[in-house]
């Protein structure tokens, strides 16, 4: 088994690939090291056929992740600077995410928009767009950015600004979970039964019909 260089550096430096436990991120978790595509590209793989949902999966320290979710990590870590008014609206996918961002967005939001629409802000934004369009995701490049290109972004962007993400804790920024009071951000976080989330992805890749056709239905069914 290949082993993590044992410093594995600033951005000029490599670390060996390997089975995705290996040290790959320096002693701050914001810098990782110059060779992490490589890195990305020689992690394990499931066996068998993989849900249409989550393409690519790669272990990574000890979690299925998609190669693009992985490849976005060392941007995420270096441009995600959350204040003590962020909050991260966490979930693991199909565990109840569209319902946790509006609920969050309402609440963060009441002072601006009334659910009835009488206030004269031309109604509330949940009723005419996805909860996804108002919380967006950490993985977005123009947020990461800071660019804003309307008013939907700047209202993103208002404190306290709410970013929906499904990385594990463990793979957030070191700086967005240090607390609020040490200058870090709250976090939301939403749990289900994991035969649920299970079910709930089934019928999910059922309805875009990709399912059966990755051989997937007869896993399912024995799981639950």
């Amino acid at each position: 088994m290949a082993t993590a260089s044992k410093e594995a550096g600033g951005e000029g430096k490599t670390a060996a690939a390997g089975n995705g436990d290996e040290f790959t991120m320096t002693s701050n978790s914001n810098t990782f090291p110059a060779n992490f595509a490589e890195i990305v590209a020689s992690l394990p793989q499931p066996q068998g056929p993989q849900s249409p949902m989550f393409p690519s999966l790669r272990l990574y320290h000890g979690f299925w992740l998609p190669e693009i979710t992985l490849l976005s990590l060392p941007q995420i870590h270096a441009r995600f600077n959350p204040g003590p008014t962020d909050v991260l609206v966490a979930s693991f996918p199909k565990s109840g995410t569209t319902w946790l961002k509006s609920v969050c967005y309402a609440a963060a939001r009441r002072s601006v928009y009334s659910p009835s629409g009488d206030d004269g802000s031309g109604g509330h934004p949940l009723l005419s767009r996805n909860s996804h369009d108002c919380v967006r995701s950490l993985g977005t490049l123009g947020f990461l950015q800071g660019s804003s290109i309307d008013d939907a972004d700047a209202d993103a962007d208002a404190a306290p600004r709410l970013v929906g993400t499904h990385l594990p804790y463990s793979l957030l920024p070191a700086h967005a979970t240090t607390g609020e009071a040490a200058g870090g951000c709250r976090i939301v976080y939403i749990c289900r039964d994991p035969k649920d989330t299970l079910v709930s992805l089934w019928h999910f890749n059922s309805g875009i019909e990709l399912a059966d056709a990755a051989g997937i239905g007869g896993q399912v069914r024995r799981c639950v």
